[in-house]
Order: structure tokens, then C-alpha cells, then sequence
């Protein structure tokens, strides 16, 4: 019999921050979680079927969650029950995530064949020699500029969110920016939208399917490509299936190492892939590699962790954000880049590319 020491703020009014002791037959190891405490990561192996299991079991739980609790709550009244069941709650909801985020034994680490860097626009050459082929550009001669072996991710403009809640340009300047690139192998695709709000603007999703239909309707050739807030937590969960379909690849770009917290946040990495393989979303995982406000730069183990989650999702290729943006310059940070670039050179050796198709 395991022991587990939970800190928890409990979902209901009378209950402050508590650590207490869970025992249970089914919690393996000895996890220490809050009061005081770091979390203890243990990566463990599985199965790409045990995997799924786990990821299903995961989220079926955590949505069943409250319902349990309102239904021990009916028939127990008093503080000191409600008080341990929801630890016990909490107990298991750790231990469901600690199995989700096991990594698949026997499974090749490397980056996926379409390799995305953002706003990699002042070093185009250093950028595609740590093994991205997909490059950050505004314009086609820009694409056209790019060394050989990569292409253009064409940003076209941005959706502006509440109280506009319209596109930043207009569908005349996207149909003739489309136009001049029909036929140009360098651009890969188009870029068009970046963390649009569904909630702030309903008409947000019915905008980006349109916006999208223009494109393909001009050149069917080319990608068609957005970006969502995934660092919403649970309302970024819910617009997930709202998504689906709206455009060819979809980017989910969770920042899960911040200023002060010595762990990364990895469980959450793992609740945003569940989430997107259980609305059948076709994604790109977005990898931090940069500092601001809240966030701080990943180490280089927490960066190899980070990009490990995502090569063993789903994905259909992955974005680093960012090369140079606000003062963050991946560039002074070698041995981040160093880690990068081993990432994505696995890729190269063992897998075709996408780009020059």
C-alpha cells in the first residue's frame, strides 16, 4: 500500500488549502504534491495502445469529476467526509496523470516531417540549418528568398478578437496576396489567424471556415493553417471541437514553464493532445523556447520533455516559438538550440520530408 501527500483547495465554500495522507492499493510510488513540496516527474513506459487507453481513462474521469462529487455530497454532510473524498478526488486525478504521460516504449524521438519556427525572419539561414523547413514569412518574395529545402508559412494577417471581432485585411487583399503565389513551390501554405477568441466573437469559427474556403478556392494546393490559445486551461479545452475542420492544420501552443515554478507544467501538455486526438483535430503542437511575462526559458531537459509529449502525439508536424520576438532571442541560447537542432535532425535521417512534395 502506497502513500500519497495531497495539498488541495477543495471545489466547495468552507475549505481552505489542507496536506493530508491518501492510501490506496492503486497509487504506485511515492508522489509528494503541494504543501511545500515539488512534484516528483516519473516518466514511465508504455504501450502506443496502453497510451490510449490511458489518455481515454484520463479524460473520462476528470469529466465525471464533478458529478461525483455532487452526488457524495447528497448523501454526506459532514465537512471531514467531503474533505477526504475530494483529496481522494484529487489523488486519483494525479495518478491518472502521471500514467497518461507515459512515453511509448520503443518509440523513435524525433520531430515530425513539416518542422515550423516562428518569426524566424531575421536569420532565415541559421533558422533552416537547425532543421526547420518550414520558415516564418509576410510575403512571397521573402518565400522565394528562403535557403533551399524549406518553404514559407505566408502569414497573411491577423483576426482581430473582441469588441472588432473582423479580419485585420480585407478578403480582396487575401484573394490577390493568393493569387500572385499560385504555382510557387516556396510557400507551403498560408498563415491567417492567431489565437482567435470563439468566445469573445461568436461568429469567430464561421469567419476563419470562410476565410479558409477563400483560400483553397483560389489555390487548393497550398495549406491552410491557424493557431489556438491553449493557455485559457479549461475554456481553451472546450473550443478545441469548435476547430475541427475549420482549417488544414490547426497550431495548440501550451507554455508550461513559468517564472517561479522550478517544474514545467507537463500534465497540462498532455491534457491539450488528449483533448485534440478526442475531437479528432489535425494539429501542430507548439513548443516553448522563449521568455516573457510569466514564462521563462525551458532548460535544456525540459525542452527535450516538451518536444518528447508532443512526438508522441498526433501531431502532423510542430512549431518552436519563437526564434526572435519581445526581446526573447532563441539565439542566446545555444544549448537550447543545440537540442533543437538534434530534435530535428532524427527527423531528417528517418523520415521523408513533406516540404518539397
Amino acid at each position: 500500500m502506497s502513500t500519497v501527500a495531497v495539498a488541495t483547495v477543495a471545489a466547495f465554500a468552507g475549505l481552505a488549502p489542507v496536506a493530508t495522507v491518501i492510501r490506496g492499493d492503486d497509487l504506485d510510488g511515492r508522489v509528494v504534491v503541494g504543501a511545500g513540496a515539488e512534484p516528483q516527474a516519473v516518466e514511465q513506459a508504455c504501450t502506443a495502445a496502453q497510451k490510449d487507453h490511458r489518455q481515454a481513462t484520463l479524460a473520462a474521469y476528470r469529466k465525471g469529476m464533478d458529478a461525483q462529487r455532487r452526488a457524495y455530497f447528497r448523501t454526506h454532510r459532514r465537512l471531514k467526509l467531503r474533505r477526504s473524498f475530494v483529496q481522494r478526488q484529487h489523488a486519483r486525478l494525479k495518478q491518472l496523470e502521471r500514467a497518461a504521460a507515459c512515453t511509448v516504449s520503443g518509440q523513435l524521438v524525433a520531430a515530425p516531417p513539416l518542422r515550423f519556427i516562428f518569426h524566424s525572419g531575421s536569420d532565415q539561414v541559421r533558422a533552416a540549418a537547425l532543421g526547420f523547413n518550414l520558415l516564418d514569412v509576410d510575403s512571397k518574395s521573402l518565400a522565394d528568398a528562403l535557403p533551399a529545402g524549406t518553404r514559407g508559412s505566408y502569414w497573411l494577417g491577423d483576426y482581430i478578437n473582441a469588441p472588432t471581432c473582423d479580419w485585420e485585411k480585407s478578403d480582396a487583399t487575401i484573394a490577390a496576396k493568393v493569387r500572385a503565389g499560385i504555382g510557387d513551390r516556396k510557400i507551403w501554405g498560408y498563415y491567417f489567424s492567431n489565437e482567435p477568441d470563439p468566445y469573445g466573437c461568436p461568429n469567430a469559427v464561421a469567419q476563419h471556415r470562410a476565410r479558409a474556403a477563400l483560400i483553397r478556392s483560389i489555390d487548393p494546393t497550398k495549406s491552410t493553417f491557424i493557431s489556438l490559445d491553449m493557455n485559457w486551461r479549461e475554456q481553451a479545452l472546450r473550443q478545441i471541437p469548435r476547430w475541427v475542420g475549420v482549417a488544414d492544420y490547426v497550431g495548440l501552443n501550451p507554455y508550461v514553464c513559468f517564472v517561479g515554478q522550478p517544474t514545467c507544467d507537463y500534465p497540462w501538455i498532455d491534457k491539450v493532445i488528449s483533448a485534440a486526438n478526442a475531437a479528432g483535430l489535425v494539429y501542430f503542437g507548439h513548443v516553448q523556447a522563449f521568455q516573457a511575462d510569466e514564462w521563462r526559458w525551458p532548460t535544456p531537459n525540459e525542452l527535450r520533455h516538451m518536444l518528447k509529449q508532443w512526438a508522441a502525439s498526433k501531431q502532423k508536424g510542430y512549431s518552436v516559438f519563437t526564434w526572435s520576438w519581445g526581446g526573447s532571442v532563441l539565439a542566446s541560447r545555444p544549448t537550447l538550440m543545440g537540442v533543437l537542432k538534434q530534435f530535428n535532425t532524427v527527423a531528417a535521417r528517418t523520415r521523408p520530408t513533406l516540404v518539397d512534395q
